[in-house]
C-alpha cells in the first residue's frame, strides 16, 4: 500500500491524505477535514500512520480510524519519522522562527528538544516535499537533517543547507556533508545490512 497526499480542492490549500495499492485501483481517503494533512509516515510494524494535520503531529491506524492528536500548542510540527523499533518518533518544529529536531515517544508523551539552530537559522525550512528530514538510520542508533548555516549561497535563501547526523539522544551533532558552496538536501538512508 502506498499513502500520499492529495489535493482536495482546486482553489485554497486544502490537501488530505490517501491511501492506494501497489498494482493500482482507487485510492481511498484516510485523513480528510478542512485542515492541511501532509508528511504521513507508516509505522514499522505498518499499522499507524503518524501524520501532520495543521500545526500538529497526528496519528491514526492505517486504515484511517482512531485519528488522535500527539502534540499541540504554538509550535507548527511537520515531517514525523518512526524509530525502526517503532517506539520512537522524532519531527520538526519550528517556534518562532526558530526551527529545532524533536522527539517523543510513539503515544505522544516525553517530547523533549534534540537539535536547535544557532543565531535564529532554521534546521529545516525546505519541508518534507524535498526530503530535508529528519530521518533515522536504519539502525535506529542515528538521526539525519538539514541544516541552514547561513553562509549563503543558498537557492532559497541566503542560507547554506547541509546535511548533519547527530545520535539518536541528540548527541554528537555533526556535519557530514561539509559543502559550502551549494544547498544540500533530499538525502535517505541506505538499507540496513542483512
Amino acid at each position: 500500500t502506498i499513502v500520499f497526499v492529495r489535493r482536495a480542492t482546486l482553489d485554497g490549500f486544502n490537501y488530505d491524505i490517501y491511501a492506494v495499492d501497489g498494482e493500482g485501483g482507487p485510492a481511498r481517503g484516510l485523513a480528510r477535514s478542512a485542515a492541511l494533512e501532509n508528511d504521513p509516515a507508516w509505522s514499522p510494524d505498518r499499522r499507524r500512520i503518524a501524520f501532520a494535520r495543521g500545526n500538529d503531529i497526528w496519528l491514526m491506524n492505517a486504515d484511517g480510524s482512531g485519528p488522535h492528536r500527539l502534540t499541540s500548542g504554538a509550535a507548527r510540527d511537520r515531517a514525523p519519522s518512526w524509530s525502526p523499533d517503532g517506539r520512537t518518533i522524532a519531527f520538526d518544529r519550528r517556534v518562532g522562527s526558530f526551527y529545532q529536531i524533536s522527539v517523543m515517544n510513539a503515544d505522544g508523551s516525553g517530547q523533549r528538544r534534540l537539535a536547535l539552530g544557532g543565531a535564529g537559522r532554521p534546521l529545516r525550512a525546505l519541508g518534507a516535499t524535498l526530503g530535508a528530514g529528519p530521518l533515522w538510520s536504519p539502525d535506529g542508533k542515528q538521526i539525519a537533517y538539514s541544516r541552514a548555516l547561513g553562509n549563503g549561497p543558498g537557492f532559497i535563501a541566503p542560507d547554506n543547507w547541509e546535511i548533519f547526523v547527530m545520535n539518536a539522544d541528540g548527541t554528537d551533532q555533526r556535519n557530514v556533508s561539509r559543502n559550502r558552496r551549494f544547498d544540500d538536501c533530499c538525502f535517505a538512508w541506505s538499507p540496513a545490512q542483512k
